[in-house]
C-alpha cells in the first residue's frame, strides 16, 4: 500500500512538472520572454530607375533602396536579441530596429526572417517579410531616333574666311516641332541660326587649327532618349 501511495505521488510530481514545463515553455513563445509579435517593413516594393534621359511615364523610382525594419516583440526582455537573415542585400545595426540595404540588387523577391535569441539559444518560431524589386518601365513606344548629319565643307578654312555648314535630320519620332540650336568653338555665326544652314564668319587672327560646330536639338520625345546633338569638325589654318 505504501509503496502503490509512492507510486502515485511520484507519477503526481511528474505529472505537475511537465505540466509546469510545458506552461513555461508556451509562455516562452508567446509573450513573457520576447518572441515576436510582428515584423514592420517601411517598404515593400522598390522600383528601380530608367537609364538617364529616359522616362515613359511608368511609377517614380524609389529615392532609397534602405528598407527599415521594426520588430516588435510581445514584451520587451532585455536578455532578448534578434537574428536576422536576408536572401539578398545586408542588414545594418542590431536589435529591434535595424535597416536592410538592397542597393544595387537585381529584380526580384526577397526575404528576411528574424528569430529571437534568448542566452544564445534561439526561441521557437519566426517572423518574415519580403521586399519586391521591380523594373522601371524603360521601354517606350517610340518609332526610332532621328539621324542627325552634318555636312561642312573637307578643305581646310583660312583665318577670315567663311564657311558654310548643313544639317540634315531624317526619320524618327518627330511629332513635336523641333528647335535647332547652333554653336561654334571658333567664331562666330552671321546666320541661319535656328535653321538647318549656318554661315560662320572665322577671325582674322585665330590662332585654332580646329573649328568644333555643333547642332543640338529641342523637342523630341524625351521617353525614347534619342540623342539629341551632333557636332562636326573643321580643319582650320590659323593666322600666320
Amino acid at each position: 500500500m505504501n509503496r502503490l501511495r509512492a507510486a502515485i505521488i511520484t507519477l503526481l510530481i511528474t505529472f505537475s512538472t511537465t505540466v509546469v514545463a510545458n506552461s513555461q515553455q508556451r509562455k516562452d513563445q508567446t509573450n513573457k520572454s520576447g518572441p515576436i509579435k510582428s515584423v514592420t517593413l517601411d517598404q515593400t516594393v522598390l522600383t528601380l530607375p530608367c537609364p538617364r534621359g529616359v522616362d515613359c511615364g511608368g511609377p517614380e523610382p524609389s529615392s532609397t533602396f534602405i528598407v527599415n525594419v521594426k520588430i516588435k516583440p510581445f514584451k520587451p526582455n532585455k536578455n532578448v536579441n534578434y537574428r536576422y537573415s536576408v536572401t539578398a542585400g545586408k542588414i545594418i545595426g542590431n536589435g529591434t530596429k535595424v535597416v536592410w540595404d538592397l542597393t544595387g540588387i537585381a529584380p526580384g523577391s526577397y526575404k528576411i526572417s528574424v528569430q529571437a535569441v534568448r542566452k544564445g539559444n534561439l526561441l521557437q518560431g519566426y517572423k518574415s517579410g519580403t521586399v519586391s524589386i521591380i523594373s522601371g518601365i524603360c521601354i517606350c513606344d517610340c518609332f526610332g531616333c532621328p539621324l542627325i548629319q552634318i555636312n561642312a565643307t573637307r578643305r581646310t578654312i583660312s583665318a577670315g574666311d567663311t564657311v558654310s555648314v548643313l544639317a540634315s535630320i531624317t526619320g524618327g519620332s518627330q511629332d513635336n516641332p523641333l528647335t535647332l540650336n547652333w554653336t561654334t568653338s571658333v567664331g562666330e555665326i552671321v546666320s541661319g541660326q535656328t535653321t538647318t544652314a549656318i554661315l560662320i564668319r572665322i577671325p582674322e587672327d585665330t590662332t585654332s587649327s580646329k573649328i568644333v560646330v555643333t547642332l543640338t536639338i529641342g523637342g523630341l520625345d524625351r521617353r525614347c532618349g534619342c540623342p539629341n546633338s551632333q557636332s562636326e569638325t573643321i580643319d582650320l589654318k590659323p593666322a600666320e
